[in-house]
């Protein structure tokens, strides 16, 4: 028996193999472990209900200050008082649209309100311009008339409300 296995020693041994009940105890045992692993972080490493409790009472004590718009500011620029305004100026020469004064007016009043609408109402007309042709005139004036009379509207509401307010609301 030179250079051969010896025999039985391998060819029909049994092979050990886990029992199922092993496989379920570790299985377990495993799933214990990590759920009582965060237990334990979650009762013992957690911060103290008191802190939380103070930092809630201190958000509500201070006024939030913070003014969240209601709509994108792109798209706000496009609607505003101002863009129209906007393109009435640069339309001038090419044209020869006359500033309107009620929209001058209100675009006044949103330059004191907010700054940051007033130049991207700038921007937006000013790339709505390059879009802009000798044909699309007409369209544009009557544009901007439409947002002139808007804007004459709101000027006629505000009138009337500060009338209402100054009489004391009587009819």
């Amino acid at each position: 028996m030179s250079g051969g296995k010896a025999a039985g020693a391998g060819d029909g041994a049994p092979k050990k193999k886990l029992p199922l009940v092993k496989i379920a105890i570790l299985a377990l045992g495993s799933l214990l472990a990590a759920g009582g692993g965060y237990a334990g972080w979650t009762v013992f490493l957690a911060a103290p209900a008191e802190a939380h409790e103070g930092a809630k009472a201190a958000e509500v004590a201070a006024p939030d200050t913070m003014h969240v718009a209601a709509i994108d500011y792109s798209v706000a620029a496009e609607n505003s008082y101002t863009y129209s305004l906007a393109l009435s100026v640069m339309l001038n020469k090419m044209c020869g649209t006359r500033s309107p004064k009620a929209l001058a007016a209100q675009a006044a009043k949103e330059m004191q309100s907010d700054g940051t609408l007033v130049h991207l109402s700038w921007e937006a007309a000013y790339r709505r311009m390059g879009t802009l042709g000798v044909s699309s005139c007409d369209y544009m004036i009557s544009e901007i008339t439409s947002a002139n009379e808007k804007a004459r509207a709101a000027q006629r509401a505000a009138a009337e409300a500060a009338k209402k307010a100054e009489g004391g609301g009587g009819h």
